[in-house]
């Protein structure tokens, strides 16, 4: 991973304490603008106190550090609450969100057999 930084990360734990551990293990590879997907977010009716959301709660609130932070990506689907973006003020590598304008750029110099695969 070191080679190659996540753009997305999907974490799918039930309980609070693997979802730490996952996170915790993955951390000092994530940039700064990397997508977390927390398929259990809502486990427990949703509630900040357990599972994934308590995760959630705990790195807005300072517990891993001040320069963390999970903000809510609401661009990337309807489902609001299970997609965050990863930002870490001392991150020495992070993504820059493309603009509407570059998407349409980068579209438009696909080569090849009109495929939308590579």
């Amino acid at each position: 991973m070191s080679a190659h930084k996540p753009i997305l990360v999907w974490i799918d734990c039930d309980y609070y304490t693997s979802a730490r551990a996952a996170l915790e293990r993955l951390m000092p590879y994530l940039p700064s603008g990397c997508v977390i997907y927390f398929d259990e977010y809502e486990f427990n009716f949703g509630s900040r106190l357990t599972g994934e959301a308590r995760l959630v709660h705990e790195i807005n609130a300072g517990v891993f550090g001040d320069g963390l932070e999970l903000v809510l990506d609401g661009e990337l689907s309807w489902d609001l609450r299970r997609r965050y973006r990863f930002v870490n003020r001392d991150a020495p590598y992070m993504f820059e969100r493309k603009t509407e304008w570059q998407r349409v750029v980068a579209w438009r110099k696909r080569t090849g057999n009109g495929s939308p695969l590579p």
